[in-house]
C-alpha cells in the first residue's frame, strides 16, 4: 500500500516555506498568511499558528519562503496534511504509490478527487461512480482495480486540461509547472518497469538458450553412443 511520507515529502517540496499576509495580498493569494502550504484564512484552527505567532513576536516576520526551525511545528504541519488531505483520499488503502502521490498533491491544491472520479468514469463508463469529491469505498475500489499506468495518465491529462481551461490565469503557469513534476515521475516509473521487463525477458531467453544447448549436446551424445554400439557389432 502507499506510504504517506513519500507522498507528503513530494508535496512539501512543492509548497515552500513562509508567506506573509502582506505578500499574499500583493500577489492576490486569498489564502493569506501561509506556512508550508497551510493557509491561515482556510486553516485558522491550526495549532501551528500559535508557534508561528510566538516566533514573530520574538524575531519579527520571517522572510519570504523561509522555514522556522521547530520540531513541534514540523509535526503539526505533518499532522494537518495527513488528517485533512491524505486520510480524505484513503491513502493508506491505495495500492499504487504513484497514484497516491499525484492524487494527494491534487487534493492539497484543490479539486483532486472530483478530477479523479471523472478520470475513472472516462476509463470505465460515464456513470460508473458519482463525481461527488469524496473517496468512498466505491471510488477506492475503482482506483485499485484499474491498471495503474492508465489511471495515472488519465488523471494527469484531465488535471492538465482543467488547469488550461480554468478562467483564472493568475497561478496557471505555477500549477502547470507543479503538475509537470508528476509527469516526469511516471515517465521514469514506466521506464523502470520497461527495464525490469526487458531483463526478465532477457533472462528467459538465456535460460531457453541453455536448455536448447543442453538438449543438443544430449542428442549428439546419444547419436554417438548408438553409432559406437553398431560399429562394435
Amino acid at each position: 500500500m502507499a506510504d504517506f511520507d513519500i507522498a507528503y515529502q513530494k508535496t512539501l517540496d512543492n509548497e515552500g516555506g513562509y508567506l506573509s499576509a502582506d505578500t499574499a495580498r500583493q500577489i492576490g493569494d486569498s489564502g493569506g498568511e501561509t506556512y508550508k502550504g497551510i493557509a491561515r484564512n482556510f486553516n485558522s484552527d491550526w495549532a501551528g499558528w500559535a508557534i508561528i505567532d510566538a516566533y514573530k513576536a520574538k524575531n519579527g516576520t520571517p522572510t519570504y519562503n523561509s522555514y522556522i526551525n521547530d520540531s513541534n511545528l514540523d509535526d503539526l504541519v505533518r499532522q494537518r496534511y495527513r488528517s485533512n488531505y491524505w486520510d480524505a483520499i484513503k491513502g493508506d488503502s491505495i495500492q499504487s504509490q504513484e497514484i497516491a502521490n499525484l492524487l494527494f498533491d491534487l487534493n492539497v491544491n484543490g479539486g483532486g478527487v472530483k478530477t479523479l472520479q471523472g478520470s475513472i468514469n472516462t476509463l470505465i463508463s460515464p456513470d460508473s461512480i458519482s463525481v461527488d469529491g469524496v473517496v468512498g469505498n466505491d471510488t477506492l475500489s475503482k482506483i485499485n482495480q484499474l491498471p495503474p499506468n492508465k489511471l495515472y495518465q488519465q488523471l494527469y491529462n484531465d488535471r492538465k486540461a482543467w488547469i488550461e481551461a480554468n478562467p483564472s490565469t493568475q497561478f496557471k503557469s505555477n500549477w502547470l509547472s507543479r503538475l509537470d513534476k508528476y509527469r516526469k515521475s511516471i515517465v521514469e516509473d514506466i521506464s523502470a518497469q520497461y527495464t525490469v521487463e526487458t531483463l526478465r525477458f532477457g533472462k528467459n531467453y538465456v535460460n531457453l538458450g541453455i536448455a536448447i544447448i543442453a538438449l543438443t549436446v544430449t542428442l549428439a551424445g546419444t547419436g554417438l553412443l548408438i553409432y559406437h554400439l553398431k560399429n562394435k557389432k
